[in-house]
């Protein structure tokens, strides 16, 4: 029984074989060159015997003879370079992805703006579209004209993060606070030391358990006070209004009391109820 391949492997299998697809139609469009089309094919068998292979699969390749086919032709100098591959699929992906966008008949305007930044974002995962303007559905128009008419586009543009200026990180900051948690639930390190008691528990300053995922200085610090009132903004909690200022509540209380007092003074001047008579009791027959 063949061995079922994990989704995220058959999804870049898709996802090459669409690729393939697209650039022999635009290869049939006089879009791309025959050795853009060879580049775009030679880097999906590249992907398909290389990373995507799955062990199985080699042996069967090995054991049919597909795979010394596979090195012949790699190492043939007719076949496009690695390079030549990787930049012809770029383009194959970009424009499929902008063809798509392009050739979708969306219902509202909200819609055709929202999905061409969604495309875009793809796109430029494949191209350099920097040049091609800041809004969306230009730049997906822009980038397809350029591929229809043959000019070479670039891969997008990687700044390195060491080029990138160094930012100070805040203690409440998500990565600071992950790395101190991996620091304390790592044995040898001291906020290791410092959470963890010699029964390897994980336990607060005050000796309270905590979870292996609360990072003790979390649990260390001091419980909201338990009052309606807010020290720094002037609000007051009301469980049937919830937050509400000074004037609000001020206000809120006049119109109650206004409510309060047209009530009473209705209630002064319509007369009083029947009074009940109670249960009627009859006389005994036998006694009439």
């Amino acid at each position: 029984m063949a061995k079922v391949r994990p989704l995220e492997i058959e999804k870049q299998l898709d996802g090459l074989r669409k690729a393939v697809a697209h650039s022999e139609r635009l290869y049939r469009q006089g879009i791309f060159s025959l050795e853009e089309l060879e580049g775009a094919r030679t880097y999906a068998l590249r992907e398909r015997m290389g990373p995507l292979m799955s062990t199985e699969e080699y042996i069967a390749a090995r054991q049919n003879g597909d795979f010394e086919k596979y090195e012949a032709l790699m190492n043939d100098s007719r076949t496009p370079s690695a390079s030549a591959g990787e930049q012809a699929m770029r383009k194959a992906a970009a424009h499929f992805v902008a063809d798509t966008h392009l050739n979708t008949q969306y219902a509202t305007a909200a819609d055709q703006e929202k999905y061409a930044k969604i495309f875009h974002d793809q796109v430029k995962t494949f191209i350099d579209t920097s040049g091609f303007g800041e809004d969306a559905d230009s730049a997906l128009v822009e980038a397809n004209i350029r591929m229809n008419l043959g000019e070479k586009v670039e891969k997008p543009v990687e700044v390195p993060s060491w080029s990138l200026p160094v930012q100070k990180l805040s203690d409440d900051d998500t990565a600071v606070k992950n790395f101190r948690l991996r620091d304390e639930n790592t044995p040898g390190t001291r906020r290791n030391a410092e959470a963890y008691g010699n029964d390897g528990v994980k336990r607060a300053a005050d000796g309270r358990i905590i979870s292996k995922t609360t990072l003790r200085e979390d649990a260390d610090k001091p419980k909201p006070k338990k009052s309606e009132y807010d020290d720094t903004r002037g609000f007051t909690v009301d469980h049937e209004y919830g937050v509400r200022s000074a004037s609000e509540a001020a206000e809120i209380e006049s119109f109650e009391q206004s409510q309060r007092n047209d009530a009473a003074a209705a209630a002064e001047a319509s007369p009083p109820p029947p009074s009940d008579p109670g249960p009627v009791t009859l006389p005994n027959p036998g006694e009439a």
